[in-house]
């Protein structure tokens, strides 16, 4: 018994030594894969702020911010609920215009990792493909307003960039819906409107559009945020939103 064991090692001892550029073209591989993934993936930023809640008497409580239980204890957990309404989460979601979504088109694996070298460049560079659609980093776009029909929320519209601040914008469906200037109104169409503030990207990069109900832009924001009491009865709440855009979280927090 004993001699069959230490055969189906050497056996599997001289397996390993026959397969061994196998194993390690495969664990290179792996590692190579793992390290573009992790290259490729986008920055997660976190965002606090901390809130007072004031200790005042029962009459001078005139402010809906400042909440207190008979007893002088803060009401925090009250408090807590009010930051977390929909009143003040919708007003947070208009101001910072957080139902529309832009997404840049970028290149598979590799494309991200160009957009996170790029850095914060605002001139747009030759793009490494000519007449690439893709973006690379240094691209921008930022929109004032964009009201599609109700039943098209939801839905992903392409921009195309034509070059000195000119697009075309497509439907959902693949059709073209007009052409643009940024900057200046949307030629009329209906059910559409569309207003540019700023488009810097070499001609034939793409961006895609999505306008959000207010709801689901509100349940985004809400799976990003949390809010919790700092120690014990302190009366301090700790507003914690993570994102990957770390202006706009430091704007949601401020509004």
């Amino acid at each position: 018994m004993a001699t069959e064991e230490k055969s189906d090692i050497s056996e599997i001892i001289s397996a390993l030594k026959r397969g061994k550029w196998i194993i390690l073209i495969c664990f290179l591989c792996g590692l190579f894969l793992a390290g573009l993934y992790i290259l490729q993936e986008p920055n997660v930023y976190k965002a606090d702020s901390l809130l007072q809640i004031a200790k005042i008497t029962a009459g001078e409580a005139t402010n809906h911010n400042v909440l207190l239980q008979e007893n002088g204890r803060l009401f925090v957990e009250t408090e807590r609920n009010i930051l977390l309404s929909k009143t003040i989460l919708t007003a947070v979601v208009d101001s910072l215009k957080l139902y529309i979504s832009i997404q840049p088109r970028t290149f598979p694996l590799l494309g991200r990792i160009f957009a996170k070298r790029a850095g914060t460049q605002k001139s747009p560079k030759t793009p490494p493909l000519k007449k690439s659609s893709y973006c690379w980093g240094s691209e921008e776009l930022t929109v004032d307003f964009f009201f599609p029909p109700q039943q098209d929320f939801g839905k992903v519209y392409k921009l195309v960039s034509t070059g000195n601040g000119e697009y075309n914008l497509f439907h959902p469906d693949g059709r073209l819906l007009f052409q643009g200037t940024q900057s200046a109104p949307a030629p009329d169409f209906p059910d559409h409107f569309l207003g540019i503030k700023t488009l810097r990207a070499h001609p034939g990069a793409v961006f895609f559009l999505t306008r959000k109900t207010i709801t689901a832009a509100i349940e985004s924001l809400l799976d990003n945020l949390e809010v919790n009491e700092q120690g014990t009865n302190s009366g301090i709440l700790r507003l914690t939103l993570f994102g990957r855009d770390p202006q706009v979280l430091k704007q949601s927090l401020n509004t």
